[in-house]
């Protein structure tokens, strides 16, 4: 897998757009990773401005030490690197609303992100770039004006299992390829759990079914079940309308 055509749509998209340097939010999970690299080697490290935004209990607390460990392999400049906790305007949204659901927390958390990246966007004359992978944007496991709001999208082309070989090429350490994927939205929170079947068995099933428009009768035949079939092919028809609406910012979707 060659990252050359990725790193040269970052690096022609801010040249088109006047911008310099890439503001991204860094959690220290994989598609975040890789995106940092990827803009390091666009744009060159120190134009790259990592963005950590953790929510006291719910982000990890190994996820400050991977953003680190990205950091010193990108060679970014340590005094990029913002870290700014979310707890506090989190919680007092809470107490106001104190029956609100996991799913409305985290969409909530996810824009309270999002609003963050665009201040630091706009006080630094940067791009916001997005870190959504094609298997999450294809079953619509993102929130639309949180985590969606970018101004570009580099990784928006590859599946979930295509930006783990990324990150080997990468050389991203092992304990960050292989972690669990979160978005850290409430305690113990995993996407695979959330949807009900694993990132490789829906990328097998996306591709057959999107990329070589395969019928769902036939790719039972590969030893998928026919109810794992359905619930990611019902994933995608009911959350088309979310697609629809920021097909335009990414990369070769």
């Amino acid at each position: 897998m060659d990252s050359t055509k990725t790193v040269n749509f970052i690096k022609n998209y801010f040249q088109k757009a006047g911008r310099k340097k890439a503001i991204i939010g860094l959690s220290g999970g994989l598609d975040s990773s890789v995106v940092c690299l990827l803009c390091a080697q666009a744009l060159g490290p120190k134009f790259v401005y990592p963005i950590f935004l953790p929510y006291r209990p719910f982000t990890p607390k190994e996820s400050l030490e991977n953003v680190k460990k990205i950091i010193k392999l990108a060679k970014i400049p340590t005094k990029n690197l913002i870290v700014e906790e979310i707890t506090e305007q989190i919680n007092v949204f809470r107490k106001r609303h104190p029956k609100i659901s996991k799913i409305d927390l985290g969409n909530k958390i996810c824009r309270e992100r999002m609003s963050l990246l665009y201040y630091y966007a706009r006080n630094l004359n940067g791009l916001v770039v997005g870190t959504s992978n094609k298997s999450e944007l294809l079953l619509g496991y993102f929130t639309l004006h949180g985590d969606s709001a970018w101004d570009l999208a580099p990784i928006a082309h590859l599946y979930k299992t295509e930006v783990k070989k990324m990150a080997r090429i990468l050389n991203i350490p092992k304990e960050i390829i292989e972690v669990l994927p979160s978005a850290g939205l409430w305690l113990g929170q995993t996407d695979e759990e959330e949807l009900g079947f694993s990132y490789e068995i829906a990328d097998k099933i996306l591709k057959k079914l999107i990329d070589q428009k395969i019928p769902s009768n036939k790719i039972e035949k590969m030893g998928i079940s026919k109810q794992t079939i359905s619930r990611v092919l019902r994933r995608y028809q009911e959350n088309k309308f979310k697609l629809k609406q920021i097909r335009e910012k990414m990369y070769n979707l």
